[in-house]
């Protein structure tokens, strides 16, 4: 799809995009859950399906990202490889212990409310200032 078919479909679906925002805090939140409760049989499985969701939602918000030239990206995208990588980092350093999954819930609560409340709101005000100026300049 061209940048202009991107921005686009971003402009129409801004709204539904803060909803996939709603629903990764809503997926972090039940993961974490699901993490404290977990027993050594299913705490790998829990973390591969983390890893998954956050990796395609990640991939989602770096193309919007990128279409519109957010000045930030390659921070942006860091913070998300570097959360990518201590999920992975818990998978290896995996002991069966409760006191790992517990520790992986509390990161995954904490750090996806501060980025989504953080820098996630950094760009969509961006954002919004890009799509305001386009519809002006038309």
């Amino acid at each position: 799809m061209d940048k202009k078919a991107w921005k686009k479909r971003y402009k129409d679906n801004l709204e539904e995009f803060e909803e996939l925002q709603k629903r990764s805090i809503r997926n972090a939140n039940r993961f974490a859950g699901r993490l404290e409760k977990a027993n050594t049989d299913t705490l790998l499985d829990i973390l591969m399906e983390v890893t998954d969701y956050f990796n395609a939602y990640f991939k989602h918000e770096e193309n919007m990202l990128r279409v519109f030239d957010y000045p930030e990206y390659k921070a942006h995208r860091e913070a998300h490889r570097s959360f990518i990588n201590n999920m992975i980092s818990f998978r290896r350093g995996h002991d069966e212990s409760r006191k790992l999954a517990k520790a992986v819930a509390r990161y995954l609560r904490s750090w996806v409310t501060h980025h989504l409340k953080g820098s996630d709101k950094s760009y969509e005000a961006f954002i919004r200032v890009q799509l305001f100026a386009k519809t002006k300049r038309r």
